[in-house]
């Protein structure tokens, strides 16, 4: 047709989202830890955390991390710091998807990331999600023995990738950590 814009002028103005992806250094930075430490967690395939992809191929690629992994990843630093066993850590890791990260609460207009409920099963421990600020015992499987404020992580992690953001932004030089 001749009178057909193209799909371009629909979106003039309009600017893209920006998707920050991290590297391995600024999630150390953003996590505080030492590299070593980090590449040791990264590192264990029992916990698979796994990034998002990887820039280039063999050795000297880089990692590329979205925010969703390095919530993971602190996720699992709270679990090794409370003494779980990697394979429990592993799979409340797994029961966690990227979509259960956040729910969008309308009436408030805030994101709120899960609790997880460590339940204890007939065989093994069980999880469950829960959304809001429940007490800890709106667990439908029982009195849970520990609670994984994920809410809690996910807004810390972001208070410091911003904060990493904006010392880039006005120049200012990160702290190397060692």
């Amino acid at each position: 047709m001749k009178n057909e814009r193209p799909a371009s002028d629909f979106f003039a103005g309009i600017q893209a989202a920006t998707v920050h992806r991290f590297g391995t250094g600024e999630i150390a930075h953003i996590l505080s830890l030492p590299m070593w430490r980090l590449q040791r967690l990264l590192e264990n395939p029992r916990y698979r955390l796994a990034p998002e992809g990887r820039l280039g191929v063999g050795r000297g690629s880089r990692r590329v991390f979205r925010a969703e992994d390095i919530y993971r990843i602190a996720a699992a630093l709270y679990l090794v710091r409370d003494g779980f066993s990697t394979k429990l850590i592993s799979r409340a890791l797994r029961s966690t998807e990227d979509v259960d990260l956040f729910e969008w609460n309308g009436e408030e207009g805030c994101v709120d990331a899960p609790n997880v409920y460590f339940v204890r099963g007939r065989k093994q421990t069980e999880f469950e999600l829960i959304h809001g600020k429940g007490s800890a015992d709106m667990s439908a499987k029982g009195a849970p023995y520990y609670v994984l404020n994920l809410d809690e992580i996910v807004r810390e992690i972001d208070r410091r990738i911003w904060a990493m953001e904006t010392a880039k932004r006005s120049g200012q030089k990160q702290p190397k950590k060692s």
